[in-house]
């Protein structure tokens, strides 16, 4: 298969939840992951574009790779985290919870219209790369991207750890999962 390679990674495990805080940086526990992580993507591949969502969990579990790479992490927003609801934040951060896990149990094309177009703009992205790139992201953000790639509408298509990779590949503007490496 020809085309671009693009290794998705989901960050590694946060000091706080997703209920807890807006935007937690990683657990002593994620930062082994991603230094594990980190190691195994460079002796894999060799060095390409490091992008990562704008969260601080996020950019912490790409520093690992871009220290060993000697090159910057660049943010791309378009995979961010799912959209919560603007009402779910602040103080009313621990109701995000109940929301997510609807969330998990749905299916694209009748959820609110911020996410149909959040979703939207992360296949528009990735399909649009011009070159390799590794890219860490969230747990929702790559299932849509699989879920793109499959066909299939639900929001979760597939269950991945923290710092999980996936590979796929972008031939001709078209999303493919990666079957060879590289």
């Amino acid at each position: 298969m020809t085309g671009i390679s693009v290794w998705l990674v989901r960050h590694g495990k946060s000091e706080l939840g997703f209920d807890q805080a807006e935007d937690s940086g990683l657990s002593e526990l994620g930062h082994r992951q991603a230094a594990i992580a980190a190691a195994e993507i460079a002796k894999a591949i060799p060095p390409r574009d490091i992008m990562a969502s704008g969260f601080l969990r996020v950019r912490q579990s790409a520093l690992p790779l871009a220290v060993l790479w000697g090159q910057p992490v660049g943010i791309a927003e378009a995979v961010t985290e799912i959209p919560s609801p603007p009402h779910l934040l602040g103080a009313r951060i621990a109701e995000r919870r109940p929301w997510v896990d609807h969330i998990l149990t749905q299916n694209y094309g009748a959820l609110d219209p911020a996410i149909e177009s959040w979703r939207e703009k992360v296949v528009a992205f990735v399909s649009g790369l011009d070159r390799p790139a590794v890219i860490f992201s969230h747990y929702l953000t790559i299932n849509a991207l699989v879920g793109a790639v499959l066909g299939d509408r639900r929001t979760v298509v597939f269950d991945l750890d923290y710092c999980a990779v996936t590979r796929m590949r972008v031939v001709n503007g078209r999303l493919g999962l990666d079957v060879e490496g590289g």
